[in-house]
C-alpha cells in the first residue's frame, strides 16, 4: 500500500509542476545537443549509459533545471552557454569572458558539482582541453592527478588540477586531450567567475598559450549517485556581448600577462578513460568525457527521488496506472 501511495503522490507532484511550466519550456529526458536553440544559448544533456536517469526542463533566458540518478557507476552533464564546431577567437581576442549564476544545488548521494565549462584549443600543440571553474560540490571534492599552484581570483582561492587524458572521447571525436580543473575553496551558490582572469593565470602556470575558444557554459555534473540544481539566475558575457541579447558596458581589461616559459616534459601520469564499467551504454558519440570520480559504497540501484520534471502525458500515465492498482489491492 505504501509503493502505491508513493507512486500516486509522485504523480501528483509530476502534474503539479507541469500546471505550472512555462509554453516555451522544453523537457529532454535523453542525449541531446541543441545549437543556439535555447534563446540563443546552447544546451546539452549527456549521460553515460541508458540507465542513468537524467530529466532537463530547458526555461528562458539559458535558464535550466536538471536532475539525476546515476548510481552506482554512471555519469551525468547537463550544460547551456555556447559552443562553436570550429576553433574560435582565442580568449585574449574574444575579450573579457564572466559568467553570473545563481544555483539552488542539492547533491544527496556520489560526487557531483557545478559551475564553469568548456573547451579550447591547446596552443600550438593541436590538441583540445576541457576544463572545470568548479564553485560549488557535493559527496567527493573534485581533484585532478596533477596539483598545481594554489591562486586568488577576486579574492578567492583555486585549487589548480591537470589531468591528460588518452583515448577517450572529446568533443571533436577520440583520442588525447588535457582536462584542467580548478576548485574554489571556499564553495557558494551565487556570483559571478572572471573566466577570462581564470585562463590567464592558467596559461602562467603551464606556460602555453590557448587556442581559439570551442565553449563557455555553465555546467552540472552528476556522478555515481542523486542530485537536483535549478538554475534561477544564469548570465553570459563575452567580450561586452550578453548571450542571448544585447551589448553591455564592461571594463576595458588590463594588459594580459606575459606567458612565462615552461619546459616541455612527458607528464608523469595519465587517465586511461574506462569504458568497461557500464556494460549498458550506448554507442559511442562525440560529448564530454568527464574524469573518474570516486564510487559510493552505499549508493542504490534505482531513484528513490521525485522528478518532477516529467511531460504531461507520463504524469497522466503514472496517475492512472496508481489508481487502478489501487482499486484491484481493495478488491
Amino acid at each position: 500500500m505504501k509503493k502505491h501511495a508513493s507512486v500516486l503522490l509522485t504523480a501528483l507532484m509530476l502534474a503539479m509542476t507541469i500546471v505550472t511550466a512555462s509554453a516555451t519550456d522544453q523537457l529532454i529526458l535523453d542525449n541531446e545537443v541543441g545549437q543556439d536553440s535555447h534563446g540563443g544559448f546552447d544546451f546539452e544533456v549527456w549521460r553515460s549509459s541508458d540507465r542513468a536517469e537524467t530529466h532537463m526542463l530547458l526555461e528562458e533566458n539559458g535558464l535550466f533545471v536538471c536532475e539525476w540518478n546515476t548510481a552506482p557507476t554512471r555519469r551525468s552533464l547537463f550544460r547551456s552557454g555556447r559552443r562553436y564546431e570550429e576553433e574560435n577567437l582565442t580568449h585574449r581576442q574574444m575579450g573579457e569572458i564572466t559568467l553570473t549564476y545563481d544555483v539552488v544545488y542539492t547533491a544527496t548521494s556520489g560526487s557531483s558539482f557545478f559551475g564553469g565549462f568548456g573547451w579550447m584549443g591547446n596552443g600550438d600543440k593541436g590538441t583540445l582541453v576541457e576544463y572545470y571553474i568548479v564553485e560549488n560540490w557535493g559527496g567527493v571534492e573534485v581533484r585532478g592527478n596533477d596539483e598545481l599552484e594554489v591562486y586568488a581570483i577576486d579574492g578567492e582561492n583555486y585549487n589548480l588540477f591537470v589531468t591528460y587524458v588518452e583515448n577517450a572521447l572529446h568533443l571533436d571525436g577520440e583520442g588525447a586531450y588535457t582536462q584542467i580543473w580548478a576548485v574554489r575553496e571556499n564553495r557558494r551558490h551565487n556570483g559571478t567567475v572572471n573566466v577570462s582572469e581564470h585562463f590567464y593565470e592558467w596559461e602562467r602556470q603551464l606556460g602555453i598559450e590557448f587556442g581559439g575558444m570551442r565553449e563557455v557554459s555553465l555546467a552540472v555534473r552528476g556522478d555515481h549517485g542523486e542530485g537536483r540544481a535549478q538554475v534561477d539566475l544564469f548570465e553570459l558575457i563575452l567580450g561586452g556581448f550578453k548571450v542571448g541579447g544585447g551589448q553591455v558596458e564592461v571594463t576595458p581589461p588590463e594588459t594580459a600577462p606575459e606567458i612565462e616559459e615552461v619546459p616541455d616534459e612527458t607528464p608523469n601520469e595519465t587517465v586511461q578513460e574506462n569504458t568497461s564499467v557500464d556494460p549498458d551504454a550506448p554507442a559511442p558519440r562525440p560529448a564530454p568525457a568527464p574524469a573518474p570520480a570516486a564510487d559510493v559504497d552505499n549508493a542504490n540501484e534505482g531513484s528513490n527521488s521525485l522528478m518532477v520534471i516529467l511531460a504531461g502525458v507520463v504524469a497522466v500515465g503514472v496517475v492512472a496506472a496508481a489508481v487502478g492498482s489501487v482499486n484491484l489491492k481493495k478488491r
